[in-house]
């Protein structure tokens, strides 16, 4: 039929597109795992949420639920001044900013990859190149491209570089390749502050060597600090049995409390991102928030598209009732903060008593844990037709890794995330999640074992 196929061009782009990995990923959310109802189901320790705080949460919302008149009507499509006074307030508290955070300065859309979206189409052209150092989380890209065309670039930097003022090197490398090959200037970076998949915090150093990099050559940064009431460790809290030098522990600071901003950065290139899915365990009520004290028309271009990106009346009352209550928000985050603590300190118990290599992490719900053993464990009793057994990490691929785990999602029944997905410059790196309930935590790591070892 003719009008099966008349479509956008982009429409039919985004059709043709292969995506193996989000196939696989559909099979976990279609077979989800239940200690009770399906036991046989898969055991989702890939995707990134909460769920140490699920019986609190739900109290108080229910609790706060009523639905008013006002809510049937259509609200503001960035977010009602009262929704913004909280978020402001909430910035104002918890991320110190050197100026007071005012509702003006925060456009609430439905989510921040729909918040992503929006700033993609608001400072990128069709074409334009956004850096990204990796590890990132793969989703950024098609947050980048599905609508607003904006390419990604990867900025490999090594993992154990990553706090070093030192990868600017790689910035400014990847910016002389694009301009000498494609004649490309990057108009957009993203850094995750703290740090996807890696869990840990860029120090103040860093962030102030990138942003200095940004200004030089007239990019924006785009920070997502959707982690930053997530950070769970302190210095003090440092482990004996981890070296100092793989352990240091840097304090989250936010782009926005830094007091010589505007002598490291032109401010208005500054915007950063946060939401309710992280740090407040709502994946699904889908709200986040672009704030940008000191760029007017980039709010004011973002509020003309966000008509597009509307939430409903009801969620703007329930997260404007939900945030205003001050202490229940301090008791919250620091309830939680416990709690990531305990789960981390018993998955990297299990990790070390496995003998299985981690990044040591402090912030976030997830550890980058080191398979490459049992990658190549697995992979030599799962040969292919005419391929031959290695004999040593450095020999594994790519193809490998995803044969692994689309192998442990299939048959072994659990779910973690490649490290491919998250441009890891070597095979055989995984990011693990550990806010789940101890009890369910622990059967997905036995599983896990259990499958890649037989």
């Amino acid at each position: 039929m003719f009008g099966e196929n008349h479509l956008s061009k982009i429409a039919k782009e985004n059709i043709s597109a292969s995506y193996p990995a989000l196939d696989e990923i559909l099979k976990v959310t279609a077979n989800p795992y239940d200690e009770v109802k399906n036991k046989d189901g898969i055991l989702n320790l890939g995707m990134a949420v909460n769920k140490l705080n699920d019986e609190e949460i739900l109290e108080t919302l229910n609790k706060l639920v009523k639905i008013e008149k006002h809510d049937l009507d259509y609200g503001v499509a960035h977010g009602s001044v009262p929704l913004r006074e909280a978020v402001s307030g909430l910035f104002n508290k918890y991320f110190a900013p050197r100026h007071d955070i005012v509702p003006d300065d925060i456009v609430v859309t439905n989510g921040c990859t729909a918040a992503l979206d929006l700033l993609a189409a608001t400072i990128c052209d069709p074409g334009d190149a956004v850096l990204i150092p990796a590890p990132y989380y793969s989703q950024f890209e098609t947050d980048l491209y599905l609508k607003p065309r904006a390419q990604a670039h990867s900025v490999h930097v090594p993992v154990d570089e990553l706090e070093s003022e030192d990868q600017v090197k790689y910035f400014e490398a990847k910016v002389a390749e694009l301009k000498g090959n494609d004649g490309i200037a990057p108009k957009m970076m993203i850094v995750c502050n703290p740090h996807n998949p890696l869990g840990r915090c860029y120090p103040a150093k860093v962030i102030e060597a990138l942003l200095r990099f940004a200004n030089r050559h007239n990019i924006y940064v785009i920070m997502d600090e959707i982690y930053a009431l997530s950070v769970y460790r302190t210095p003090e809290d440092v482990a004996e049995s981890e070296s100092a030098s793989a352990d240091v522990v840097h304090p989250f600071k936010s782009v926005l409390s830094f007091e010589n901003l505007n002598e490291i950065i032109d401010p208005s290139l500054v915007v950063v991102l946060h939401g309710l899915s992280k740090d407040f365990c709502m994946n699904g009520l889908r709200m986040g928030w672009i704030v940008s004290p000191f760029n007017k028309n980039l709010v004011s271009a973002a509020k003309a598209l966000s008509e597009t990106y509307y939430m409903s009346s009801i969620a703007d009352s329930l997260v404007t009732s939900f945030l205003s209550d001050t202490d229940s928000i301090d008791k919250f985050i620091s309830t939680n903060k416990l709690r990531l603590k305990e789960n981390y300190n018993k998955i990297t118990g299990y990790l070390k008593q496995h003998e299985i290599p981690y990044v040591p992490a402090y912030a976030g719900v997830f550890v980058w844990v080191d398979l490459r053993k049992y990658l190549m464990e697995w992979r030599n009793k799962n040969l292919l037709p005419g391929q031959a057994q290695i004999t040593s990490t450095d020999q594994l691929t790519f193809d490998d890794e995803f044969r692994m785990w689309a192998d442990t999602i299939d048959k072994g029944k659990i779910y973690i995330t490649s490290g491919q997905s998250f441009k890891s410059d070597e095979p055989g790196w995984f990011r693990l999640i550990f806010a789940i309930p101890w009890d369910t935590l622990k059967t997905g790591l036995d599983r896990l074992l259990e499958f890649i070892s037989k």
